[in-house]
């Protein structure tokens, strides 16, 4: 019996060093910006809130290395895409957590958006009100929203100028 169990786990052990050797084949930088750009169309990103990169299809750096390998010579409407994209992905910083961060401390937009939705002005009116109260009780999410923009700024900046430069390379 003990001579089976050790026989099942190398036959295993060997499985799992075969799919070890096996080089994994990096998606293409078409594919990378293919899934980033079907990611921003469910996600919408928004100047008004910060999410983790872990939500990302693939790494921050992964993504931006794709969009400058995208670019384009004499292709001003690409690039203007392409380098939209980078600034959307500077919205994503290591550190933020399951919860996005949100400028106000809370999603300004999301009950605002359902109520609008229906017309009730009274919803609206009541919808707003609520907002107002939560304000105070979102200060401290608000704060590192602040810490968090600065890199955000930071990132756009970076991902701005290695754009230009990728831009007079080619």
């Amino acid at each position: 019996m003990v001579a089976l169990i050790v026989i099942v786990l190398g036959l295993a052990g060997f499985g799992l060093l075969i799919s070890m050797r096996k080089p994994k084949t990096a998606p293409s930088a078409e594919k990378i910006i293919s899934d980033y750009v079907a990611f921003v169309e469910r996600h919408n990103p928004s100047p008004l809130r910060i999410d983790d990169v872990a939500v990302l299809p693939h790494s921050k750096d992964v993504i931006l290395s794709a969009l400058l390998h995208a670019v384009a010579p004499d292709d001003d409407k690409r690039n203007d895409f392409l380098m939209s994209g980078a600034i959307y992905l500077a919205q994503f910083q290591p550190g933020v957590g399951s919860e996005p961060l949100y400028k106000d401390g809370f999603d300004l937009t999301a009950n605002l958006r359902q109520q609008t939705a229906t017309n009730d002005l009274t919803a609206v009116k009541a919808e707003i009100k609520a907002m107002a109260a939560k304000v105070e009780k979102f200060k401290e999410q608000a704060k590192r929203f602040e810490v968090f923009s600065a890199l955000v700024e930071q990132d756009i900046s970076l991902m701005m100028a290695r754009f230009k430069a990728a831009m007079h390379k080619t």
